[in-house]
């Protein structure tokens, strides 16, 4: 069998119409209240609802093995949280700064346990660097509350769209004061995001938030080939 035939063979494995049917099914789940929205002249409101079913349905390539509905609602709290904190929250306040600081901290510690909420976490902190200075027509309180409702659809979307998990996670034990990889992920993480921020707030455009938003990027590729 030639190499190209192998590539082929395992691509045919990988993506099979099951997988492609599932895919769709969550893809069309995700904007569906954006579309309801449109069609209601509500687009705004929909959109919003979507952008909060997505962030939740991309957290997870796997639905964890055990305690599966009770972590997928752990993940909506967290979201709203952080979602909300966001749309009431000044870019460039002193409160901005506390809080990218405190979503920081609360990514890094599930990213050095390695559980469930570690992609939460970091997703969330997305969630609340993209939901400043996005107040829409009808006000923050709105936004949050249509923010959670898609949330609270994307968990059914998890739910009953993407398979469990084969084996459970390998959680790691946090020693900060003996490991220093771990030091430095932990300093990393929480400099990066406080540079992201400061730059955030001598940025033009409507959307200046991006740049803390994928603030930690680097210092996850820091985590992974230090080995932490």
């Amino acid at each position: 069998m030639t190499k190209q035939h192998m590539i082929l063979n395992n691509l045919t494995k990988l993506v099979t119409w099951e997988k492609t049917a599932r895919a769709l099914g969550i893809a069309l789940g995700t904007v569906l209240p954006w579309i309801i929205g449109s069609l209601c002249n509500q687009s705004q409101n929909g959109s919003i609802i979507s952008f909060g079913s997505y962030l939740l349905v991309s957290t997870f390539i796997f639905l964890p093995k055990d305690h599966t509905f009770k972590i997928l609602c752990l993940s909506a709290i967290i979201f709203s949280l952080f979602a909300t904190v966001g749309i009431f929250t000044t870019l460039g306040s002193p409160f901005f700064f506390i809080f990218a600081l405190f979503a920081a901290a609360t990514q890094c510690i599930s990213e050095l346990r390695n559980n469930h909420l570690r992609m939460p976490f970091a997703l969330a902190t997305l969630g609340y660097f993209l939901s400043i200075n996005q107040i829409p027509e009808d006000g923050p309180f709105f936004y949050a509350l249509f923010f959670s409702v898609g949330c609270i659809w994307g968990i059914f979307i998890t739910y009953f769209g993407f398979t469990k998990e084969t084996k459970p996670l390998h959680k790691n034990k946090i020693d900060l004061k003996n490991n220093p990889e771990q030091q430095r992920f932990t300093i990393s993480i929480a400099i990066t995001t406080l540079l992201g921020s400061i730059i955030a707030c001598f940025s033009p455009g409507t959307h200046p938030c991006w740049l803390p938003a994928a603030a930690h990027i680097p210092a996850g590729y820091l985590r992974l080939h230090l080995g932490s």
